[in-house]
């Protein structure tokens, strides 16, 4: 019977050059009801704005994740802006680590607004991975940090 199951997957990582293109569309639509999965690697993997959209409609809905890795992809500053704006906007995300560091190109003024945005309205990041150009954002990833740990007590 379902109810016996006593092994239950909490941490997906796809790995680089996946030959399997159709893996992350599946991916991404299970991501949007999961209530399981808390660690999601999908650093250099090829992510392009597509399957970005795609992972901003999942954390739209998701409130299992608390880490998520897409480093070193080619996310524009839109799916970005879409990704931030997705978070801020689910009451129930958990979020605590998002790495978004070393994309293809530099995400621009509008993804750093919106990225400082859900850092200042996030009760649940503790890191944000992200090239910067922008005081604003540089400030609140700062405070976020400084804050978190006066919380926990960390050094």
């Amino acid at each position: 019977p379902l109810g016996t199951c006593t092994h239950v997957l909490t941490w997906v990582h796809v790995p680089r050059g996946t030959e399997e293109v159709r893996i992350i569309p599946k991916l991404m639509s299970a991501l949007k009801t999961n209530a399981f999965v808390r660690y999601l690697s999908l650093e250099r993997c090829g992510l392009g704005k597509a399957e970005g959209i795609e992972l901003s409609a999942a954390l739209r809905r998701n409130a299992a994740l608390r880490v998520v890795d897409v480093e070193a992809n080619a996310l524009d500053g839109e799916v970005v802006c879409m990704i931030a704006e997705a978070l801020e906007a689910n009451p129930n995300s958990g979020i605590e680590k998002l790495y978004l560091a070393r994309q293809e190109q530099m995400l621009g003024h509008a993804a750093e607004e919106s990225l400082a945005r859900f850092v200042q309205a996030s009760t649940t990041l503790e890191t944000l991975s992200v090239e910067c150009e922008s005081a604003q954002l540089r400030g609140a990833i700062d405070r976020c940090s400084a804050e978190h740990r006066q919380k926990t007590g960390a050094a």
